[in-house]
């Protein structure tokens, strides 16, 4: 029975997606025992969520590519996320920083999808229509390299199984 190979890595990154979704249950618990309610721009929230599906599967392909041929890598990419984690401005804002240090982590793609969902949800503001070109643009970017890696290289998989 033929699976196309591109199934793995998308059915994986629909359920962390599902879990994802399922997480905003006690964020909005939060929100509403707090009383700061919500507002007609988390109607935009799941814009930001598609974008970031869209670079979650594009960095799926990337690493599931990277993986067959590179097998440290699966060790290499949990130092990497641990690294990234803290690089990415969740738990701090950027605005604490120097000019030089926001741009740097300006380039964080991650920082753009939190960003938008920020200003939304603890801001009450509508994002910017930069930030919402750039989310997207950075999600289809990810996602068309991520689809180029993994179709150019699949036929090799089997060598490398």
């Amino acid at each position: 029975v033929y699976i196309p190979k591109y199934i793995f890595p998308v059915a994986k990154c629909l359920f962390v997606g599902i879990n994802f979704l399922l997480t905003l249950i006690p964020l909005y618990l939060i929100i509403f025992i707090t009383g700061q309610g919500i507002n007609i721009y988390h109607l935009l929230l799941p814009y930001a969520f598609l974008c970031l599906l869209l670079f979650t599967i594009g960095m799926g392909f990337i690493l599931s590519t990277i993986t067959v041929f590179m097998r440290d890598m699966i060790y290499i990419y949990g130092i990497i996320i641990t690294v990234w984690t803290y690089f990415t401005p969740i738990m701090y804002d950027i605005s604490m920083f120097s000019e030089k240090w926001r741009n740097i982590f300006k380039l964080n793609p991650l920082y753009l999808y939190i960003d938008f969902a920020r200003t939304i949800i603890l801001y009450g503001q509508l994002p910017s229509l930069e930030l919402f070109l750039e989310c997207i643009g950075s999600a289809l970017f990810f996602f068309a390299i991520g689809i180029f890696l993994f179709k150019r290289n699949q036929d090799k998989f089997i060598y490398y199984a």
